[in-house]
């Protein structure tokens, strides 16, 4: 099986003294096995692709900065990262990578970004490769959101119709986790706001071991 390491680097904005304003952190994976080049290939896509949203954000907080000012040292600007490596074999990898980011709002914001990689070719694996995509997932992820969330007050059909767009568009986040399929809704989906935070379920697959499912 292939075997993936990371380190999570950093790069700061500093002021005229040297004084360190903001922090950036992004991830750089590395593939410690041979015979795997389509998977190495991927993944060094991958780094460049978190570099470079390393420095945009850095170059957006030096415009904030700019604009606005330092803030009082209470909050530091930037974006720390989580790794968590859910799955990794002959098949399939499955990285997580939680950002927290600070730009000076009332809030951090958090997001997930997975990559769900072929072990062999290094392609994504969309959700249709792994489960079977049709009106019964649809119904099983919405009445899972009503099991999970009963204190939430959703619009049904808004409900429906964002479950049904996300699927059938293949925009859905979904991710490996324990022989399982979680699938989640950043936050601000179906209306929601921060508070609520990101929502999600787990799909126990039952295709398992069927054609399009994944041992």
């Amino acid at each position: 099986n292939p075997e993936i390491s990371y380190e999570i680097l950093r790069e700061v904005l500093v002021d005229g003294s040297g004084r360190e304003l903001a922090c950036v952190q992004y991830p750089v994976f590395t593939l410690d096995s041979r015979g795997y080049e389509s998977l190495s290939a991927a993944l060094v896509s991958i780094n460049e692709e978190w570099h470079m949203q390393s420095e945009k954000l850095l170059d957006e907080i030096r415009e904030w900065v700019n604009e606005y000012g330092i803030l009082d040292g209470s909050v530091t600007l930037g974006q720390e990262i989580q790794v968590t490596i859910s799955r990794c074999d002959a098949e399939v990898i499955c990285i997580l990578v939680l950002r927290s980011v600070e730009e000076g709002g009332p809030h951090p914001n958090h997001y997930i970004t997975v990559h769900n990689l072929n072990a062999v070719t290094g392609n994504q694996w969309m959700l249709s490769d792994v489960l079977t995509v049709d009106d019964e997932l649809k119904k099983r992820v919405k009445a899972q959101l009503y099991e999970n969330y009963p204190e939430l007050d959703f619009d049904d059909a808004s409900m429906e119709q964002e479950i049904s767009d996300k699927i059938d568009n293949e925009r859905i986040d979904w991710y490996f986790w324990e022989n399982q399929i979680c699938i989640f809704f950043e936050t601000g989906s179906f209306g929601f706001g921060h508070a609520e935070g990101s929502l999600g379920v787990i799909i126990s697959d039952p295709y398992q071991g069927e054609a399009g499912g994944i041992q």
